[in-house]
């Protein structure tokens, strides 16, 4: 797809503003050929989202974030791999914001016990590794 090589292409030149409207162009077509809860929308949404954090656009951020999520986990199951690259992605999000509500797991809670928003799995995350990764993932 032209539309989304160009932007990645530009996101990966540090181009994100003259990225967007080419991962949204993209969106646009995914979501009309595939439809608006199919993977490949998810990872469109990811992208575009990611591109929006890191110019500090936040707001509009965690929508298109949240939205990729909950696509991910319906298609997917909650411990798939996709699942936990948006959650991250999520996770930082709430992070630079200082978004840090949710008290940390106990240290004795397994994985499989983890709390799936992104707010409280930030905490779980602090838990656990105790420093979260410093950039966010694209998903290809």
């Amino acid at each position: 797809m032209e539309a989304y090589n160009q932007g990645q292409a530009l996101y990966e030149a540090g181009r994100y503003e003259q990225a967007i409207p080419h991962w949204r162009k993209a969106l646009e077509l995914v979501e009309r050929e595939f439809g608006p809860d199919h993977t490949s929308t998810a990872t469109l949404l990811n992208n575009l989202a990611l591109l929006y954090h890191e110019q500090g656009r936040y707001e509009t951020a965690e929508p298109l974030y949240k939205r990729a999520l909950a696509i991910r986990e319906k298609a997917l199951g909650p411990d798939h791999p996709d699942v936990a690259t948006v959650l991250n992605n999520l996770a930082l999000l709430y992070r630079v914001q200082g978004r840090y509500e949710t008290p940390c797991l106990s240290p004795n809670a397994s994985r499989r016990q983890r709390p799936m928003d992104a707010t409280s799995w930030m905490a779980w995350w602090a838990c656990f590794a105790r420093k979260p990764p410093n950039a966010a993932s694209t998903i290809s």
